[in-house]
């Protein structure tokens, strides 16, 4: 439902409605949410998708990403770092270790972050250029 973002979100309520204790539902219409900016309700989402699958790194990973623009540091911090530990399998998420490193980037442990920006470079597929980014400006700073 590219483009449709109305209909897919109806669609995604429903599927939630009627199999509540399947992650994925819960998981896309967080993702729909997160495009949408709707940072309140993504969390809401991304927390019942780990709360269902807690060993997809992907869902810590996102409901990271939605509690940073809510000013909950810590909380985000302590999510990319449950993911990090179940993060490996079919549900490999090569940039929870980006976007942990960049977390702490942005809150100035640059020995901390290096580690995580340098393991996200080593471990992304070939193409995937913005962890480089990073790592490079983060270089100029130390």
């Amino acid at each position: 439902m590219r483009g449709e973002p109305v209909a897919a979100r109806k669609s995604l309520e429903e599927a939630c409605r009627i199999a509540p204790n399947n992650p994925e539902p819960h998981f896309q219409l967080g993702i729909l949410f997160d495009n949408s900016k709707l940072n309140r309700e993504a969390v809401e989402q991304f927390r019942i998708s780990v709360a269902l699958r807690p060993s997809d790194p992907r869902a810590y990973d996102y409901l990271g990403l939605n509690l940073e623009p809510l000013g909950e540091i810590r909380e985000a911090a302590m999510i990319y770092k449950g993911g990090l530990l179940v993060n490996k399998g079919p549900l490999f998420d090569y940039f929870l270790d980006y976007n942990y490193g960049r977390l702490l980037l942005k809150g100035r442990r640059l020995q901390e972050s290096k580690v995580h920006l340098d393991r996200a470079v080593s471990l992304a597929p070939m193409g995937l250029t913005m962890p480089l980014r990073w790592r490079k400006r983060m270089w100029e700073w130390l």
